[in-house]
């Protein structure tokens, strides 16, 4: 069980036997994870140490997002899965009107 952060638990396991080839984006199953990070720039370094594969450079999260140490970057896991990790430490920019909210994980002390 891997505790994230304020948020949810997930429960991995490793299954023996038949083995088939890995998933893409568009297959039934778990294919695709996202992962908010409090460190934009090391981050994807520590999942490609762990055999994953970088799939681009760390990059601006939308035309909103300027804030210092925010962007995105994917990461190929060992197995496939697309793995996304995420920083937006202001917070989200919302449109004048928006009523909607993301969730986001509480500030680190």
């Amino acid at each position: 069980m891997i505790r994230i952060g304020n948020g949810p638990n997930l429960e991995v396991f490793e299954i023996s036997g038949q083995q088939s080839a890995e998933a893409g984006l568009t297959d039934l199953g778990l294919n695709y994870m996202g992962f908010y990070c409090d460190d934009i720039d090391s981050a994807p370094a520590r999942l490609v140490a762990g055999g994953g594969q970088a799939l681009s450079e760390v990059h601006e999260n939308s035309r909103y997002a300027d804030s210092e140490g925010e962007g995105s970057v994917h990461v190929k896991a060992p197995r496939g899965m697309l793995v996304e990790l995420q920083s937006i430490p202001a917070g989200h920019h919302y449109l004048e009107g928006c009523t909607t909210r993301v969730s986001m994980p509480e500030p680190r002390p």
